[in-house]
Protein backbone atom coordinates (compact mmCIF):
# COMPACT_ATOMS: atom_id res chain seq x y z
CA UNK A 1 0.00 0.00 0.00
CA UNK A 2 1.54 3.29 -1.08
CA UNK A 3 1.11 6.34 1.12
CA UNK A 4 2.69 8.75 -1.34
CA UNK A 5 5.28 9.80 1.21
CA UNK A 6 9.01 10.09 0.92
CA UNK A 7 10.96 8.61 3.83
CA UNK A 8 14.08 10.61 4.59
CA UNK A 9 14.85 9.32 8.07
CA UNK A 10 13.31 6.85 10.46
CA UNK A 11 11.91 7.89 13.83
CA UNK A 12 12.47 11.08 15.79
CA UNK A 13 11.66 11.06 19.51
CA UNK A 14 12.09 14.11 21.69
CA UNK A 15 10.69 16.10 24.59
CA UNK A 16 9.74 19.74 24.35
CA UNK A 17 8.94 22.42 26.91
CA UNK A 18 6.23 24.27 24.99
CA UNK A 19 3.02 22.91 23.49
CA UNK A 20 2.70 23.00 19.71
CA UNK A 21 0.68 25.78 18.17
CA UNK A 22 -0.61 26.36 14.70
CA UNK A 23 -1.99 28.87 12.24
CA UNK A 24 -4.45 28.04 9.48
CA UNK A 25 -4.86 29.94 6.23
CA UNK A 26 -7.91 28.73 4.33
CA UNK A 27 -7.86 29.36 0.59
CA UNK A 28 -11.02 28.27 -1.19
CA UNK A 29 -9.61 28.95 -4.63
CA UNK A 30 -5.89 29.02 -5.36
CA UNK A 31 -6.35 31.62 -8.11
CA UNK A 32 -8.00 33.79 -5.46
CA UNK A 33 -4.77 33.75 -3.43
CA UNK A 34 -2.80 34.93 -6.47
CA UNK A 35 -5.11 37.97 -6.70
CA UNK A 36 -4.10 39.02 -3.18
CA UNK A 37 -0.36 38.92 -3.80
CA UNK A 38 1.67 42.09 -3.91
CA UNK A 39 2.57 42.91 -7.48
CA UNK A 40 6.22 43.68 -6.69
CA UNK A 41 7.20 40.14 -5.67
CA UNK A 42 4.10 37.94 -6.07
CA UNK A 43 3.78 37.08 -2.39
CA UNK A 44 0.86 36.92 0.01
CA UNK A 45 1.39 37.95 3.64
CA UNK A 46 -1.08 36.90 6.34
CA UNK A 47 -2.14 39.10 9.20
CA UNK A 48 -0.03 38.79 12.35
CA UNK A 49 -0.85 35.80 14.53
CA UNK A 50 0.46 34.79 17.93
CA UNK A 51 2.32 31.56 18.62
CA UNK A 52 4.68 30.70 21.45
CA UNK A 53 4.47 34.20 22.87
CA UNK A 54 5.63 35.87 19.63
CA UNK A 55 3.87 37.44 16.66
CA UNK A 56 4.36 35.88 13.24
CA UNK A 57 3.23 36.13 9.61
CA UNK A 58 2.73 33.36 7.09
CA UNK A 59 4.17 34.31 3.70
CA UNK A 60 3.12 32.40 0.59
CA UNK A 61 4.49 32.72 -2.92
CA UNK A 62 1.81 30.93 -5.01
CA UNK A 63 4.11 30.82 -8.04
CA UNK A 64 7.26 30.20 -6.01
CA UNK A 65 9.90 32.52 -4.63
CA UNK A 66 12.15 33.13 -7.61
CA UNK A 67 14.88 34.57 -5.36
CA UNK A 68 15.04 31.25 -3.49
CA UNK A 69 14.99 28.96 -6.56
CA UNK A 70 11.32 28.22 -5.94
CA UNK A 71 9.97 29.07 -9.38
CA UNK A 72 7.31 26.54 -10.32
CA UNK A 73 6.65 25.53 -6.70
CA UNK A 74 4.57 26.97 -3.89
CA UNK A 75 6.97 28.63 -1.46
CA UNK A 76 5.88 29.04 2.18
CA UNK A 77 7.67 30.93 4.91
CA UNK A 78 7.11 31.99 8.49
CA UNK A 79 8.39 35.40 9.55
CA UNK A 80 8.70 36.51 13.15
CA UNK A 81 7.70 40.09 13.89
CA UNK A 82 10.95 42.05 14.06
CA UNK A 83 9.59 43.98 17.06
CA UNK A 84 10.33 40.83 19.07
CA UNK A 85 14.01 41.77 19.03
CA UNK A 86 13.83 45.52 19.79
CA UNK A 87 14.30 45.21 23.55
CA UNK A 88 16.68 42.23 23.28
CA UNK A 89 18.62 42.34 19.98
CA UNK A 90 20.67 39.27 20.95
CA UNK A 91 17.54 37.20 21.62
CA UNK A 92 16.97 34.02 19.60
CA UNK A 93 13.73 32.12 19.05
CA UNK A 94 13.84 28.46 18.04
CA UNK A 95 10.97 26.90 16.09
CA UNK A 96 10.13 23.67 14.33
CA UNK A 97 8.32 24.28 11.06
CA UNK A 98 5.73 21.89 9.67
CA UNK A 99 3.56 22.91 6.74
CA UNK A 100 0.32 21.14 5.81
CA UNK A 101 -1.39 21.79 2.48
CA UNK A 102 -4.86 20.32 2.09
CA UNK A 103 -5.87 19.17 -1.39
CA UNK A 104 -9.66 19.34 -1.41
CA UNK A 105 -10.02 17.34 -4.65
CA UNK A 106 -7.99 14.43 -3.27
CA UNK A 107 -9.14 14.88 0.35
CA UNK A 108 -5.50 14.56 1.46
CA UNK A 109 -2.86 16.65 3.18
CA UNK A 110 0.61 17.21 1.79
CA UNK A 111 2.97 17.61 4.74
CA UNK A 112 6.49 18.96 4.65
CA UNK A 113 8.76 19.43 7.66
CA UNK A 114 12.34 20.54 7.94
CA UNK A 115 14.23 18.28 10.34
CA UNK A 116 16.33 21.22 11.53
CA UNK A 117 15.02 23.48 14.26
CA UNK A 118 15.05 27.02 12.86
CA UNK A 119 16.76 29.84 14.71
CA UNK A 120 15.06 33.23 14.34
CA UNK A 121 16.91 36.37 15.40
CA UNK A 122 17.25 40.06 14.51
CA UNK A 123 19.34 39.17 11.43
CA UNK A 124 17.30 36.15 10.29
CA UNK A 125 13.57 36.77 10.77
CA UNK A 126 12.22 34.46 8.07
CA UNK A 127 12.51 30.73 7.34
CA UNK A 128 10.56 28.53 5.01
CA UNK A 129 10.33 25.84 2.40
CA UNK A 130 9.79 25.76 -1.32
Amino acid sequence: MSTGSEVISTIVKKWREHPPSSYCLKVDNFKQLEKFTTSSDDKYESRLFSSGGYNWKLIVYPKGNKRDNGKGFISMYVEIDSKSFISEPQCEVFAELIFFVYNKKENKYFTIQDVEVKRFNALKTMWGLR
